[in-house]
């Protein structure tokens, strides 16, 4: 080994001792940029002769090192030095040697090399890294079952890479699959039988390469009908091939986990993607349904009985995901009336025996239920154990029979009743039951002949439960009154019992499961969206309002649970009123526990744990700013919420909590909604600092907070300068970054407008570095159409507010660039013209154009250029307007009677939900783009255009403002422009077609209206009307012919 090489070993030995760490760290970065580096590290990697320990450092720097300099970056500005990445010559060295590399190295080292390949497969192939599959195909080709399993580990990979990808962007990865796949399943063939550790895992690796490629797409030019029909077969022979015996004497928490387990798994997948996505005729895309009805009628009633063997076991193990797979198969198998034969006799059997004991109350689930209840709590509530959970899985399967298969819901309810009405059945399995019962819930609320049998079942058999000597009775009775929280009670007695009930489990239960799984009933019982919410039960809950939310705080204190939040939300905002009495102590109790969750999460090092304590601090500031929102009109009990969420804010600000920023940001706004205290005032710069760091990316959630700033105490924004020069600031970092972010760069541009028009006539000495700053950006390159009207906009904004500076700032615009800058601009706007949406874009833009119409005298050389599309480019502006007015008052009235179809979800037919699936399925595949379907443009109407824009919702001084409008100053300039212009008036209105002075003609008869509706306000404000008769002009003669000068 040469002098470099054994220094590169001590190097990496010394990293592993932390006294020497960092000095080797320093010096490592002093070399790792010279040629021939990081090839010297994958030597290292790959030489026996060097101990396990420094192979594996060498290996995670040679992962970190790719992962940081194999791409090529640019710098960030022309005069920086280009940064620095590994070399052609380096990169060509790895590519050749890196499959070898994790065809021989032991598994701690392939698992560092596969990120490896990760990142040059994302970057390199197919064009600088075409040779990875003949690499692939070499080792594939071989005798070594070793070389096998590295080479596919490797390969899967690339797989993962196009997993997502669209057709055409898959090309490359199906000609490597044309020469791949025949010997991937060649290979899988010859290891059927073969049971040892390394056969199996290599098995697992082709299944797996083989599910990632059909996962979005089933390339039918790549997979003929007779390969799909060899790799549909041996996934069912693997299904249902023994495991070894030695296997069965594992402890079951570790059985699953196992390859002969895994390999399972891997092939019910395969099965049920193919049945899902492909197999079936009436959802499948119509590239597919030829696929779809050979394997339909050839191959899913064999799957089927394997399915049913998997489940069906004689008591033998079968690993939950295994279970869970094959159950979600019979989901599958329900609607297709050509399976739905072959599973009909055998359901009633499956609901019975497969089905119920998995949903009810296990050894285990009372372990957890007794001694780590906050465990049990998390599992149950965890939506991502849903999707992997058998007991979910049957729960789905017994509400699809019931929902899409007439006579099993009778059939499944006979049952039920029967089980329920027998005087001896055990605890566990009357939870089974009501398990049962509970899943199928919507369905027995819509079909008549339950839905009037539900109260006194719930009175029977539920209600008793809830004062069980069994916790998990208790819970399930909650849960049960949960699912059925929308029943018609014809009985208020039996309605307030139940509310009653779960209260008391709320209050007094001393078992966490059942105190939560109680919030959650209460939370049903109270969200009637459809109908106002029974006074008695509101009484009811009402009484005991304080408790149960101190309860629930310790709760989510207790368990973290997220859920309970949105309970508490609801709560605040039912008992809004009596909320307010003990706002403070639930924002203290709120406050401590997010500080509690967020230092405890800092101290995880397990992802999943910070994960989940993450969720749940989410959910709490979500809390946190329903009650602000509830109470910002309280103005005195706001000044002390306020004290209160500073260290929350403080915390989130200090330790930078990214993860936090956007409900941060939230919390802001809403305490500036109505009033900005001084702390608040302080906390402006607070903020302009962590932009600068990192929160650069979220200025679109920072609107709304600066939005107030500027917009709710206009006068304490101006008194201190640097208020308003940190707000610039950050509008300049965001319009100058040159970033691929136009939502961000929009809502920039738009603030500057709102600063334009809030402070109008107060920001003279700051308008013309506005300006410069706008236009600097317009001069490159503007893709968004939003953002470059918006950006106009704000020009505009600056004529209206303050013509003359404009004006003046433009015209030394020009000096420095030798052509009129004004005349520039207003080329760009007119050229824009109809890209103005919504009511204050276009009202801007009505204002600004009645002051070009001003501007004659001072700029007429400027105008004479475009004099005949001034009035055009009014007509195009105040005509959308114009409808745009009216289409917001159709929508304001049509909200006053919008009703709701409460039957659109019934359950339909056999023949009537095939149908149905076949639409769905139908828009879905438009939605995927696997299909040229017609535009869906002819769905949306004219009117579509007029709604408010998204950045219209951040009000300005002039929005709603009487004094200022657009149709009445419009009259009042042209009226201005016959008497004193009249020479430019004839020239401006010379070109006008007879559509326009038609037009014109009604505007003049909007703002004649508008002027009279104003002063009937004002008159009926000052207590009445005084009724004389007013001649109100319905046109203008401006000296010609006719109106405007048309023959």
């Amino acid at each position: 080994m040469s002098y470099s090489s054994e220094k590169l070993v001590h190097l990496l030995e010394s990293t592993l001792n932390p006294q020497l760490r960092k000095q080797a760290e320093d010096e490592l970065g002093l070399i790792y940029n010279v040629q021939g580096f990081s090839t010297n590290i994958l030597q290292l990697i790959m030489t026996e002769q060097v101990s396990m320990p420094i192979r594996q450092a060498g290996a995670i720097y040679l992962k970190n090192m790719i992962n940081q300099y194999w791409y090529e970056k640019k710098p960030e500005k022309p005069d920086e030095i280009v940064p620095f990445t590994i070399s052609e010559a380096d990169k060509q060295t790895i590519r050749n040697n890196l499959i070898e590399a994790v065809i021989h190295s032991p598994d701690p080292i392939r698992a560092q090399l596969i990120v490896c390949v990760r990142t040059i497969t994302t970057q390199d192939f197919p064009e600088k890294w075409p040779a990875i599959v003949d690499k692939v195909h070499h080792f594939i080709q071989t005798s070594d079952i070793n070389s096998w399993n590295g080479a596919l580990q490797a390969f899967y990979q690339l797989c993962k890479l196009f997993e997502y990808k669209t057709s055409k962007d898959r090309e490359p990865y199906h000609n490597a699959m044309r020469v791949l796949l025949p010997m991937f399943l060649e290979r899988l063939c010859q290891l059927t039988d073969d049971q040892s550790d390394l056969a199996v895992l290599t098995k697992k690796q082709i299944l797996k390469i083989f599910f990632t490629f059909i996962q979005f797409i089933l390339p039918l030019d790549v997979l003929d009908k007779n390969s799909l029909s060899n790799w549909i077969e041996i996934s069912n022979v693997i299904l249902v091939q023994p495991v070894p015996d030695h296997v069965e004497q594992i402890d079951k928490d570790e059985r699953s986990e196992l390859s002969w387990w895994k390999i399972k798994k891997w092939s019910i997948r395969i099965l049920n993607r193919i049945f899902d996505r492909y197999g079936t005729p009436a959802t499948c895309s119509k590239e597919y349904t030829e696929f779809a009805n050979f394997f339909l009628k050839g191959y899913s009633r064999i799957s089927l009985v394997r399915m049913k063997y998997s489940l069906y076991r004689n008591g033998v193990y079968v690993s939950p995901r295994v279970l869970q797979q094959a159950i979600i198969y019979l989901e599958y198998a329900v609607v297709p009336a050509f399976t739905w034969k072959f599973m009909k006799p055998h359901m009633l059997v499956i609901i019975q025996q497969i089905l119920y004991p998995l949903m009810c109350h296990t050894d285990e689930d009372q372990d957890l239920f007794e001694n780590d209840p906050v465990e049990y709590i998390k599992i149950k509530y965890d939506v991502f154990e849903d999707f992997v959970s058998p007991v979910n899985a049957a729960r789905q399967l017994v509400y699809q029979v019931a929902s899409k298969r007439k006579q099993m819901l009778e059939q499944a309810m006979l049952f039920c009743m029967s089980e329920l009405q027998n005087g001896q059945l055990a605890a566990r399995n009357k939870d089974g039951i009501l398990h049962i019962i509970g899943a199928v819930a919507p369905v027995l609320l819509k079909k008549n002949v339950y839905k009037d049998q539900v109260e006194m079942m719930l009175v029977s058999y539920v209600f008793p439960e809830f004062m069980s000597q069994h916790g998990f009775l208790r819970a399930r009775a909650c849960w049960v009154l949960k699912q059925f929280a929308r029943v018609e009670f014809k009985s208020q007695e039996n309605l307030l019992n139940a509310c009653n009930c779960v209260k008391q489990r709320i209050l007094n239960d001393s078992c966490l499961p059942v105190n939560v799984e109680a919030c959650c009933a209460l939370n049903e019982l109270i969200n009637d969206e459809e109908n106002e919410l029974n006074p008695a039960v509101k009484e009811l809950v009402g009484q005991n309002i304080q408790q149960i939310i101190l309860k629930m705080l310790n709760l989510i204190r207790d368990t973290e649970n997220d859920d309970v939040s949105g309970v508490i939300q609801r709560l605040i905002y039912v008992y809004e009123d009596q909320i307010s009495a003990f706002a403070v102590d639930i924002m203290k109790h709120l406050a401590e526990t997010f500080l509690s969750i967020v230092k405890c999460a800092e101290e995880q090092e397990d992802a999943d744990v910070k994960d989940d304590k993450t969720i749940t601090a989410v959910g709490i500031l979500s809390t946190v700013e329903s009650i602000l929102s509830v109470m910002e009109g309280k103005l005195e009990i706001m000044h002390e919420l306020e004290k209160i969420v500073m260290p929350v804010i403080n915390a989130i600000i200090q330790n930078g909590m990214l993860d936090f920023y956007e409900e941060l940001f939230t919390l802001i706004c809403t305490l500036t909604s109505k009033q900005i205290s001084e702390p608040m005032w302080n906390l402006l710069y607070v903020i302009y600092d962590i932009f600068q760091n990192d929160a650069a990316d979220y200025f679109a959630e920072l609107m709304p907070v600066l939005h107030n700033y500027v917009q709710v105490d206009t006068k304490s924004f101006l008194a201190d300068p640097k208020r308003l020069e940190c707000i610039l600031k950050m509008i300049k970092q965001v319009l100058d970054a040159q970033i691929d972010d136009d939502e961000s760069e929009s809502h920039a541009a738009k603030l500057l407008e709102i600063i334009v028009l809030q402070c109008h006539g107060q920001i003279d000495s700051v308008l013309p570095s506005i300006v410069q700053l706008v236009f600097e950006r317009l001069s490159k390159e503007v893709e968004s159409t939003e953002l470059r009207t918006m950006l106009l906009q704000v020009v505009i904004a600056a004529l209206w507010c303050n013509t003359d500076v404009l004006v003046q700032t433009l015209d030394n615009f020009s000096m420095s660039h030798g052509r009129s800058i004004m005349l520039d601009f207003i080329n760009k706007w007119f050229g824009d013209i109809d890209c103005f949406f919504g009511i204050h874009d276009r009202k801007v833009c009505a204002l600004g154009l009645n002051t070009l119409l001003h501007l004659t005298v001072k700029r007429r050389a400027d105008l004479d250029q475009v004099s005949g599309k001034l009035l055009p480019s009014m007509c195009t502006v105040l005509d959308d307007l114009s409808k745009a007015y009216e289409n917001k008052a159709r929508e304001d009235s049509d909200d006053e009677y919008e009703e709701t179809d409460a039957d659109l979800d019934e359950v339909y037919s056999d023949e009537e939900e095939e149908n149905e699936k076949k639409n769905r399925a139908t828009q879905s595949n438009a939605k995927e783009g696997e299909e040229d379907d017609e535009s869906d443009l002819d769905d949306f109407d004219d009117d579509d255009e007029y709604d408010r824009t998204l950045l219209e919702n951040y009000s300005t001084c002039i929005d709603n403002n009487d004094e200022i409008d657009e149709f009445v100053i419009f009259k009042e300039t042209l009226q201005a422009l016959q008497t004193t212009q009249p020479q430019f008036y004839e020239q401006i209105t010379g070109s006008l077609t007879p559509e326009q002075c038609k037009q014109i003609q009604e505007f003049i008869t909007t703002a004649n209206k508008r002027q009279a509706d104003k002063e009937s306000r004002k008159l009926l404000a000052a207590g009445g009307y005084s009724f004389t008769n007013i001649q109100v002009p319905n046109q203008f003669n401006f000296g010609a012919q006719n109106v405007f000068g048309h023959q």
